[in-house]
């Protein structure tokens, strides 16, 4: 028997139905409600953003404590290093420790420190490092503890300190370090000597760079023979900066001997011998040349170069450079060739400039060019003709070129080759004057006429220094 009639179970069956039909929609929800709670819903006895603020300030109160707790243990050390002091003055900088307190601690640990030697090897470890951190007010304060711990500075300290004073510009306390050394009969180190060459040279004071200069070089000189091979052994970059400042002062000479035994590039003998050639001083070439021999020290094409353009007044000495150089055996530099053609033309000595052509070949358009203005202006025009027609494709547009080859031509009655360059250049007033002047001298007035008329024809600007 039903307990409820049809009337009563229609309104369940409908929510039934319902239910049944948006249960897809149901579960959605469901799974979503759960999402959120897993992962936004914060844990039991979680505590405000603001706690975790002073969680922070706790933990960084507490590493102060900690760094300050570390600086006690170091300075409580029996015996401290370098290091150590290092990272004591570390410690309490990070801890916001003021100077004195720190110059404190460096006392008191410098004075548990048993031996002499240990105490001032530990110092001069920290000035070095607050050297390269440019901290020179602070090591300036630690050279003063030194006596009250019973502590001179040594050369290392010096060194230290001028290094310092170099790296400031600070060239007046350099001077007073300088002579406190001196009054204490403390000795310079080799990185000190270069320092203070550095200070003369920056202040183009080539007397006190000197002086410095030679206390270096037997020192570079001891380690270059014992075959040592570092930045201090073998300063070359001090070494060009002395010699850049004799030849600003005009005393590369008096340089020159203390310059003997040293380590020279290639680089320094080319200034020293472009000094010598501005200077016109052939007998201090001779001596650079000499200094470079003497080092067994291989020259190249630009110093061969220069010793030939410094030697163009003794041939003698020009061939035996010549000779050297072929006996090399490898191909001239244009460098070279134009200084062997530059001292041809000094002295006009055509043979001479005949073998170089015949030895070294030259295709190069300026090399090429200077050989033919050579033998144009040293009489020898039919050469000139010649090797002009021979290599006028690669040798381009020359007007000075073409003015000397033009002279040439006419000098030897190569008229076809003057006209195939008058034809080249008609508008150029200058080349028709040159062969009208040839033309003039060889006594053809004939000759004069023609190109006169054919400079008109051209529409020319006739000027009065062609009626002339």
């Amino acid at each position: 028997m039903n307990l409820f009639g049809a009337s009563d179970l229609a309104p369940f069956e409908q929510l039934s139905a319902l239910l049944l039909s948006l249960r897809a929609e149901i579960c959605l929800f469901l799974v979503a409600v759960a999402v959120h709670l897993l992962l936004f819903r914060l844990p039991r006895g979680s505590v405000p953003r603001k706690a975790s603020v002073s969680t922070k300030k706790a933990k960084v109160a507490s590493a102060d404590d900690g760094d300050q707790g570390s600086a006690r243990d170091l300075a409580s050390q029996p015996e401290a290093s370098g290091t150590s002091l290092i990272h004591l003055v570390d410690s309490m900088h990070r801890s916001k420790q003021d100077n004195s307190a720190i110059l404190l601690e460096i006392e008191a640990s410098l004075q548990r420190h048993l031996g002499q030697e240990e105490r001032m090897r530990a110092v001069n470890d920290l000035l070095s490092v607050l050297s390269r951190r440019q901290d020179f007010d602070f090591a300036d304060k630690v050279v003063r503890l030194l006596p009250a711990v019973g502590l001179q500075p040594d050369s290392q300290t010096y060194e230290i300190l001028l290094n310092m004073q170099f790296m400031s510009r600070n060239y007046q306390s350099v001077a007073r370090i300088v002579g406190r050394m001196k009054a204490e009969g403390v000795p310079f180190t080799t990185r000190s000597s270069v320092i203070l060459l550095k200070v003369a040279l920056k202040q183009d004071k080539f007397a006190e760079a000197k002086i410095h200069f030679r206390e270096l070089s037997a020192v570079i000189s001891k380690r270059v023979g014992e075959a040592t091979s570092s930045p201090s052994a073998a300063p070359k970059n001090i070494i060009l900066q002395m010699v850049e400042c004799a030849c600003l002062d005009r005393q590369l000479e008096n340089l020159l001997p203390e310059l003997t035994g040293m380590p020279l590039t290639e680089e320094v003998i080319q200034l020293m011998l472009s000094e010598c050639l501005r200077c016109k001083d052939q007998a201090l070439a001779q001596k650079v040349e000499k200094l470079a021999r003497d080092q067994k020290f291989p020259l190249s094409d630009a110093m061969y170069a220069l010793l030939v353009r410094n030697l163009a007044n003794e041939p003698r000495l020009v061939e035996e450079i010549y000779a050297e150089v072929l006996e090399r055996g490898s191909m001239m530099s244009p460098e070279l060739v134009l200084a062997f053609l530059s001292f041809c033309s000094l002295t006009g000595l055509a043979s001479f400039a005949d073998k170089l052509f015949e030895n070294c070949h030259p295709t190069q358009p300026a090399v090429l060019s200077h050989f033919i203005r050579f033998y144009a202006e040293n009489h020898q025009y039919e050469k000139a003709c010649d090797l002009y027609e021979k290599h006028s494709r690669s040798l381009g547009t020359d007007l000075k070129l073409e003015r000397s080859v033009m002279n040439a031509s006419m000098s030897c009655g190569r008229t076809e080759l003057a006209k195939r360059l008058l034809d080249s250049g008609p508008s150029d007033v200058s080349k028709h004057i040159a062969m009208m002047r040839n033309c003039a001298a060889s006594k053809n007035l004939q000759g004069v006429f023609a190109v006169f008329q054919a400079l008109q024809d051209t529409g020319g600007g006739i000027s009065s220094v062609v009626y002339n």
